[in-house]
């Protein structure tokens, strides 16, 4: 229903095909409006796979102090969120469509909702619609994302197919960080105590994997930005054009992300990033992977230092340390800042990058900058050729919004597999043989 969001679907993958620019409310729709609205009859079983992802806000641990804010102080506020409820909306378009496969992702909390594990609650009512359902945690640095991201994934294959709903295999291999080791902990805590019929435990990587792809291998073509010299206060995103730093591809990687026929180019698009003039001089001191903490430490030391050279008194240093410390309280947010390892996937990019993107802020110190929109794009492995037509804000939320493409590509495989196709083949119903 965003049409920002939308117009950037349908500029990449449907030009000039104006339904796919439309924005809808799925709440307002029904499966046969949106099957009329494309020129197909709105027939049960005319569809392969329905494919889609509740919205995570009322799911995810982060944004949770907003939600009971804007509910007056409630506690328990992401339980009343309406959006809640959007799966059942789902549910009732793949009642209508009785597709052969369906495919829905979410945050890992979407296994702990208030008590209840709303994956396997998904599952059962599938059951009930004719499939067999499965789900599972998967991370796409696992994947070939250059990037820790933990999410949960349910397939389901009808019944009529007599197949078992399964998932993808790793194919790269990565040591995940403490905190996701935890997320996984608490995933199998509940697993447990929910008896959980449904889940299944991931792949893990073999030693015949490829090596986990590194924010360096991610970055490394993508030329210079000083924000505050090439950046206006006005972003025009046609305008954020800049030519690649090499002519020649820089990994594996990199080839992927800049070969993308038919939309290979000499430029990069979209390489722009937020003018934050006050604190440059935090990120170019700050080592990899250090937090909000460390930066802050940073700033009340060179604060306090200029405030003792210049003699200055209590007026001015308040105003002073307007200017150069970061007004946080170091124990409230210690992840809201981050440095980029060069040398490791970056950690998850979420929505609230629209806000501020200082979760990620670039490994080069000589560039003193958080992650431009091509770089979060890069991380997040839309390939160079995908253009954000919106404004910067707009684009940071649509990318952290985002699947990350090598991760659908790994489940798309999986779901052609279970419906008997190579890769390279367009699903037709027809080509499967359960209905004719």
């Amino acid at each position: 229903m965003n049409r920002e969001a939308i117009g950037t679907h349908g500029l990449n993958l449907f030009p000039g095909r104006p339904a796919h620019t439309l924005p809808l409310d799925i709440t307002r729709t029904s499966f046969q409006d949106v099957m009329t609205l494309f020129g197909h009859a709105p027939d049960k079983g005319s569809v392969d796979v329905v494919i889609g992802g509740p919205p995570c806000q009322a799911f995810t641990r982060i944004g949770r102090a907003k939600l009971r804010e804007l509910a007056g102080g409630r506690k328990e506020a992401h339980l009343v969120d309406n959006r809640a409820r959007l799966y059942e909306d789902y549910l009732r378009f793949v009642e209508d469509a009785e597709p052969l496969v369906v495919v829905m992702e979410n945050v890992c909390d979407f296994l702990n909702f208030g008590g209840r594990n709303l994956a396997e609650e998904i599952c059962c009512d599938l059951d009930r619609l004719n499939y067999r359902s499965a789900y599972t945690h998967l991370n796409t640095a696992q994947f070939g994302v250059p990037q820790f991201r933990e999410r949960v994934f349910i397939i389901a294959v009808h019944k009529e197919l007599g197949l078992d709903p399964n998932f993808p295999m790793p194919t790269h291999r990565s040591d995940l960080p403490q905190g996701y080791h935890d997320i996984r902990a608490g995933l199998d805590a509940y697993r447990l105590a929910g008896a959980a019929h449904a889940h299944r435990y991931p792949g893990t990587p073999e030693g015949t994997c490829l090596a986990a792809v590194t924010a360096r291998d991610a970055l490394v073509s993508l030329p210079s930005v000083d924000p505050l010299k090439e950046v206006s206060k006005k972003y025009r995103p046609r305008e954020w054009v800049k030519v690649y730093t090499h002519s020649v591809f820089q990994g594996e990687y990199d080839r992927l992300m800049r070969k993308w026929e038919p939309m290979e180019s000499p430029s990069v698009l979209n390489h722009a990033a937020r003018t934050l003039p006050r604190d440059g001089y935090i990120f170019k001191a700050m080592k990899y992977g250090d937090q909000y903490p460390e930066a802050h430490a940073f700033a009340v030391r060179e604060w306090t230092r200029k405030c003792l050279r210049d003699g200055l008194d209590e007026i001015q240093s308040a105003e002073l340390k307007k200017k150069m410390v970061p007004p946080y309280k170091p124990d409230k947010f210690p992840n809201k800042w981050r440095k980029l390892h060069p040398d490791e996937p970056v950690r998850t990019l979420t929505a609230h990058l629209g806000k501020d993107s200082y979760s990620h802020i670039h490994f080069d110190s000589k560039q003193a900058r958080t992650i431009t929109v091509r770089e979060a794009a890069r991380l997040q492995s839309f390939h160079d050729g995908f253009h954000f037509v919106c404004g910067l804000n707009a684009a940071f939320t649509q990318i952290g919004n985002a699947v990350p493409p090598l991760m659908s590509a790994a489940l798309g495989k999986t779901v052609l597999g279970i419906l008997g196709l190579a890769a390279e083949t367009p699903p037709a119903r027809t080509l499967v043989g359960a209905r004719g």
